[in-house]
């Protein structure tokens, strides 16, 4: 009971007011703000409680029959003027960076596969996730 207790108590009085803090002073710095934004939002996406990258998809990206793995980030692009297209993610190999394409959604295949691991395939360069 006095771990939960102190707990809460720790939780309310000394690290709530830091992120608040922490939240107001980044807000004043604009480039800062983008970049802590951009960071915030990207771990959030791989590992946050709405992961974004939960949809591993399959995109043909030239006639000679090159495929792509991605991760279809927004189904619905009629809000841009783009119906029936979709954002895709492609992450690159041994990086966190990576491309966001807009596609036609009929170019899009679903890879019926755990997600975590198909973004471990194509961040390991191939050489792992498909156990």
């Amino acid at each position: 009971m006095i771990i939960m207790i102190a707990g809460i108590l720790v939780t309310n009085v000394v690290t709530d007011p830091i992120k608040r803090w922490f939240k107001r002073w980044i807000n004043r710095l604009p480039f800062f703000n983008f970049l802590y934004s951009s960071i915030k939002d990207l771990t959030e996406a791989f590992v946050g409680d709405e992961k974004k990258f939960n949809e591993a998809v399959l995109v043909q990206v030239n006639e000679f029959g090159l495929k792509k793995i991605g991760f279809l980030v927004q189904k619905d692009l009629a809000k841009l003027g783009l119906p029936g297209e979709v954002a895709v993610y492609f992450p690159y190999s041994y990086s966190f960076a990576g491309q966001v394409v807009i596609i036609p959604a009929d170019k899009v295949k679903p890879i019926v596969k755990n997600s975590a691991d198909m973004m471990k395939f194509v961040i390991s360069g191939g050489v792992s996730g498909l156990d």
